[in-house]
């Protein structure tokens, strides 16, 4: 892979990586969406300039369980930065040039509660025994991660614990406060996936307490239900598998469960609080990708690296073995994992930001 302009601080900008299945990878079609749009919105690959509340980038779809405008609208954190430019990058503004760009996801440190009609966003307990893709926000989950152990012997993050209070959970949970997605289909033959970008943490703009963020790719299906665990004959366990790698800070030392949780009718309702988000894949609508609840869930970590370690623009890649079959599609996802802790007691202060340039997903 060859490289065009030399930065500062020994990062280069990169010509666009042959074989890259991700679109608008460097976002030089300058869309610039701020404070709120739609979830899963299917914003076009030709898309330019689409700026303010609302927006989208194109070829990419908003994610956030945080609703802060309506009961349609969710939170955007990010900001987007011209890396064409000498570190340290200058951020862009709406009047863009077609320049490639760095994108910075960050945290909203607030609820905005009660400001969407019949969504309560401090509610661990949202969209509790749905499963499968729906569209309704409503229902989808504001947990996405928690280092409480799965045994269920005495484990309050489940659908009866709060945020705060009485069985609070915040400080054990994470919710994706600002995600940005793309769903790719798989070629048949392909059996590895090969994911990464070049990654960023600024040190004047560094993770807030256990505040991480992150590169996933998921993919999304369905398996028959065993009627071992109480299932009725034909039901569906709806499943989510993800890969991933988080960047976090090296005092931060917590540990995520990995492995296969659910499907068993007993697991289904920890399984479906880690990793909530978009459907790896189309719904019946053809304008918007549907929300996916999924009571069994595989999680694949390949690493937690150290943000001091990624102070400049550095490279991250990994590969997994894709799930077997034909007409298959994954998602990749940028995200940011906010700790509820800093939301429920209204932490002051930056969340912090976590970077990315020209992620990409290979296929062979």
């Amino acid at each position: 892979m060859s490289s065009s302009i030399i930065m500062a601080r020994g990062f280069r900008v990169p010509d666009k990586r042959t074989g890259n299945e991700v679109l608008n990878s460097t976002f030089d079609q300058d869309n610039y969406p701020v404070w709120a749009s739609y979830n899963g919105l299917i914003t076009s690959s030709g898309t330019t300039h689409s700026t303010n509340t609302f927006g989208g980038i194109a070829s990419w779809l908003h994610y956030s369980p945080i609703f802060n405008q309506s009961y349609l609208a969710s939170h955007i954190g990010n900001l987007f930065y011209n890396v064409h430019d000498l570190e340290p990058h200058m951020t862009d503004s709406f009047t863009a040039y077609g320049f490639p760009r760095s994108i910075k996801v960050y945290g909203a440190q607030n609820w905005y509660d009660f400001m969407s009609a019949g969504i309560t966003n401090d509610d661990v307990q949202r969209g509790d025994g749905v499963y499968g893709e729906h569209y309704d926000g409503g229902d989808s989950r504001t947990m996405n991660h928690t280092v409480y152990n799965p045994s269920f012997t005495g484990n309050t993050a489940h659908a009866a614990a709060t945020y705060g209070g009485t069985n609070g959970v915040a400080n054990q949970c994470w919710t994706h406060s600002t995600a940005w997605a793309q769903n790719i289909s798989v070629p048949d033959n392909a059996t590895t996936c090969k994911f990464g970008g070049y990654i960023k943490v600024d040190q004047n703009d560094s993770f807030s307490g256990a505040n991480w963020g992150g590169i996933y790719v998921a993919q999304t299906y369905t398996e028959a239900a065993n009627t071992a665990y109480g299932y009725p004959s034909g039901a569906s366990i709806f499943v989510r598998n993800v890969n991933y790698f988080g960047v976090r800070n090296s005092d931060q030392n917590w540990t995520l469960p990995t492995g296969t949780f659910g499907g068993d009718n007993f697991g289904d309702r920890f399984a479906s609080m880690q990793w909530g988000g978009l459907k790896a894949g189309i719904g019946n609508s053809s304008t918007t990708i549907p929300y996916w609840n999924h009571n069994k869930v595989v999680m694949n970590q390949h690493a937690f690296l150290n943000s001091e370690d990624h102070r400049s623009f550095s490279p991250v890649e990994y590969s997994f073995t894709l799930q077997s079959g034909t007409n298959r599609d994954i998602q990749i996802g940028i995200f940011f994992a906010e700790h509820t802790d800093r939301i429920e007691n209204n932490v002051t202060g930056n969340t912090g930001g976590f970077d990315v340039y020209d992620p990409y997903v290979e296929f062979s």
